[in-house]
């Protein structure tokens, strides 16, 4: 059984926790005022369309304790598939008011035998619908320029232009993790913009600052970029397009 504490400060600034695969974890998690309320514990990735991993939560005085019985689903199996490490989202939420997003990251591990499906619970598109109606609305900034200065998470609009190179700065967060979005339009005639270089982007579920950015070039579009700040890089991932 792996054992691990871990303590809620901000959403805004959430620690990341660390579990292996295929072994039982039971998570403590303290600094909630109140810990009453039918919390559920769910794992799922950015970039997954199912439910990865359930847990089971109890309160105990200000505390919860959440225990994940089953760290070698199938649907985890299916998305690690051979890789050293898989970045999660885990979502602890009391289903009314409250909600934690806790980045989760798992360590793979030689494994025999086969996996069991994950109990059925929600999927990546229920999560989001949750995370969503909890929340507050991320603060949305209109960008006059290509320049991010990172100071949380935030949703960042912006119509392209010729020329156009994007710098991030991180230097407010500095180990901080953090998550935001960029909504680049293209106009009717699309241009090419350009990005900072080191960006981990992702093809077919990993990261790599060797995988090619991603194609805007449909003019008349409005591409919904995705970019994690991990405390040391950028990952960078398109999360869809709308064509106006």
């Amino acid at each position: 059984m792996q054992t691990v504490e871990y303590t809620i400060k901000t959403p805004d600034c959430p620690v990341p926790l660390f579990l292996w695969r295929a072994i039982p974890a039971q998570i403590t998690v303290s600094g909630l005022e109140d810990s009453s309320g039918a919390w559920i514990f769910l794992v799922d990735s950015e970039w997954s369309g199912s439910t990865l991993l359930t847990g089971t939560v109890t309160a105990e005085g200000t505390n919860l304790t959440v225990t994940l019985e089953d760290m070698n689903t199938a649907e985890l199996a299916s998305a690690m598939q051979g890789k050293e490490l898989l970045q999660c989202r885990a979502t602890l939420t009391d289903g009314t008011s409250r909600v934690y997003l806790i980045p989760l990251t798992i360590r793979n591990r030689a494994i025999t035998g086969q996996p069991s499906p994950a109990p059925a619970y929600y999927t990546k598109a229920q999560i989001d619908e949750i995370i969503a109606g909890l929340q507050p609305d991320a603060a949305t900034v209109d960008l006059a320029g290509t320049q991010i200065s990172l100071d949380g998470n935030k949703i960042y609009r912006h119509t392209a232009a010729a020329g156009d190179a994007f710098t991030f700065d991180a230097s407010g967060l500095g180990t901080r993790e953090a998550d935001f979005e960029l909504h680049l339009t293209q106009p009717a005639t699309a241009v090419a913009v350009t990005f900072p270089a080191g960006i981990k982007w992702e093809k077919n579920g990993v990261f790599s600052a060797e995988n090619d950015a991603p194609d805007l070039s449909t003019g008349g579009s409005t591409y919904i970029l995705t970019f994690r700040w991990t405390g040391s890089a950028f990952l960078g991932n398109l999360a869809g397009a709308e064509v106006l």
